[in-house]
């Protein structure tokens, strides 16, 4: 479905489907071949996030706020990417994206540098990345996003259960890891969560957009501290909200209460109540 005012100014295909590239005003949109968004850019200034899931995504940095190395796996149109450019000037990000057409998509439309000195961006097969340098501990990252869709929704990457324990073994210590998942049905959102879950030994939380047909953002913990206390991020929350400009205190609000139970076992446990 097209949007009121939005002008189609780009379309091709590759060997997975088509893709649109569609402007409204100083939006620009990318789409897999459907009326699904697939990234947003705000032209004027790229690195401000669009779209409530990549904000919600990025509530990842409260719980780590320097990371130094990143891992992104799919680009899109590149806005978590710029935005994690903005947020952290210093990081290491690799970014992984299967379709060559998206990366060159994202240079030609979607305003990502092709020099960026901190950026490597891999146009490979996520699941064959991980893998192989889970097996050669060639590198090690403090924070894995994982936002990897297709035209009809999540990759079916995403409960591939080698992918993602692969995923886990490149956490530092102290790592974070997300994913972008739905919870439809046909998306097998309770398996992932599931595997999430016992993979993390229950250090996992849940960002709920929506109770049905809509994002769930899943945060893994290597350091079961990290869920201690949620209110040491509260002051993150607001110190972030006033840079950049992301309501990131609701975000961790709705954390708090949608993992409330969960929390509170945590607390009990580490108390030894």
């Amino acid at each position: 479905m097209k949007e009121p005012g939005e002008q189609l100014i780009h379309k091709s295909s590759d060997d997975f489907g088509e893709l649109c590239v569609k402007q409204n005003g100083l939006i620009r949109t990318l789409y897999f071949g459907n009326d699904k968004k697939q990234s947003c850019v705000f032209l004027p200034d790229p690195s401000v996030l669009v779209l409530q899931y990549a904000q919600a995504m990025t509530t990842a940095l409260l719980f780590g706020t320097s990371p130094k190395r990143i891992l992104l796996v799919g680009l899109g149109g590149g806005s978590i990417l710029q935005y994690l450019l903005k947020v952290c000037p210093q990081s290491k990000i690799d970014v992984v994206e299967l379709r060559e057409s998206v990366i060159r998509l994202s240079h030609e439309f979607f305003l990502v540098s092709e020099s960026e000195k901190n950026v490597n961006i891999i146009h490979a097969d996520a699941k064959e990345y991980v893998t192989r340098v889970a097996q050669k501990k060639s590198q090690i990252y403090d924070l894995v996003l994982v936002d990897a869709f297709d035209a009809w929704g999540p990759s079916q990457l995403n409960k591939d259960d080698n992918f993602i324990i692969s995923c886990q073994s490149l956490l530092k210590i102290d790592g974070t890891m997300c994913f972008n998942l739905w919870n439809r049905k046909e998306d097998y959102f309770h398996h992932v969560s599931r595997q999430l879950s016992a993979l993390f030994s229950g250090n996992t939380l849940e960002l709920r957009l929506g109770k049905q047909d809509n994002n769930v953002i899943v945060f893994g913990f290597s350091n079961s501290q990290k869920l201690n206390n949620m209110f040491q991020y509260r002051e993150v929350a607001y110190q972030f909200k006033e840079k950049f400009g992301i309501d990131y205190e609701r975000f961790l609000k709705m954390i708090e209460v949608q993992n409330f139970s969960l929390l509170k076992r945590f607390r009990r446990c580490l108390s030894g109540v």
